[in-house]
């Protein structure tokens, strides 16, 4: 299929001129295709289109006199025949899960003191459970596939480099288990505050943010090299301005705790192996903008 239609309905109510509620549904729909490359003559290269279900249920109020901004939602998504990507070592291949269940809350809040001026202070956290309910055929490790080569009856030539008997034997039932790169905790902080200098039209600033991310599989295929532990983050900045914003001096320190997480991994069968991209260290250093 390339369209198919789509919609959204919600109905909101107001109870206080504070507080808005709602609830939504809505359904989505993304097309199938065909990967990039075709390893084998008895592997298909197409898959199919993907649809979804999502029920959404919220609140946005505000309090003591808009101080206090929070906004909360809860929702569920249900995809049928979910397209889930994995790195073959040459090429990215799609693949339908059969089911993906993903639900969970978004919560945030933002706080701005009316005792302290240009004071801010807020977050948000998160938490999303995504499995699959059916993926029968999912991409097997490096490490299920060097198995599996042991009673293999054909070796499927380079560039596939797969030790298989057939594409069924590369492939392994990931019911019940997790989405990959969807953490199901994350948190962030931040608080922010700037205050003019005494006798000048120059304001001095400064920020910190924090963030968590709980720990996820990094590959499609669950592949234990590749899972991701927990991992936090914390960025500062300072800075003066001056009050027409034309010029901005600004010191940053990113990652300052020099936590080590990868960004990116994927298993690589051509060389039996595996990959990752790891995310910046800490890094420091000042930047000038002006605007005209």
């Amino acid at each position: 299929s390339i369209t198919r239609p789509q919609g959204r309905i919600a109905l909101q109510y107001e109870p206080t001129e504070n507080t808005m509620v709602y609830a939504s549904f809505a359904n989505g729909f993304k097309s199938g295709g065909f990967n990039q490359l075709r390893v084998s003559l008895d592997e298909s290269s197409e898959f199919g289109d993907e649809s979804s279900l999502t029920y959404e249920l919220g609140a946005r109020t505000d309090w003591l006199d808009r101080q206090i901004v929070f906004n909360m939602t809860g929702y569920f998504t249900d995809y049928d025949d979910f397209q889930a990507q994995s790195f073959t070592g040459s090429t990215i291949n799609i693949r339908n899960a059969g089911q993906l269940y993903s639900y969970g809350f978004e919560a945030d809040l933002i706080y701005e003191p009316e005792q302290v001026e240009n004071l801010r202070i807020g977050g948000s956290v998160g938490l999303n459970i995504a499995t699959y309910q059916s993926f029968k055929d999912a991409a097997a490790t490096v490490e299920q596939q060097v198995q599996q080569s042991e009673s293999a009856v054909q070796i499927i030539p380079f560039p596939a480099a797969v030790y298989c008997g057939s594409f069924a034997d590369c492939s392994q039932d990931l019911d019940g288990r997790p989405l990959d790169n969807a953490p199901e905790w994350s948190l962030n902080l931040f608080g922010a505050y700037e205050h003019i200098v005494p006798a000048t039209s120059v304001y001095a600033f400064g920020r910190a943010d924090y963030s968590y991310t709980s720990g996820l599989y990094l590959d499609q295929d669950l592949d234990e090299n590749l899972f991701q532990p927990s991992y936090h983050l914390l960025n500062l900045r300072a800075g003066l301005r001056d009050e027409s914003d034309f010029i901005e001096w600004t010191f940053w320190v990113t990652n300052v705790t020099n936590s080590e997480y990868l960004v990116i991994g994927f298993d690589v069968p051509i060389i039996s192996g595996y990959a990752g991209v790891r995310g910046p260290p800490r890094q420091y250093g000042t930047t000038i903008r002006l605007n005209f």
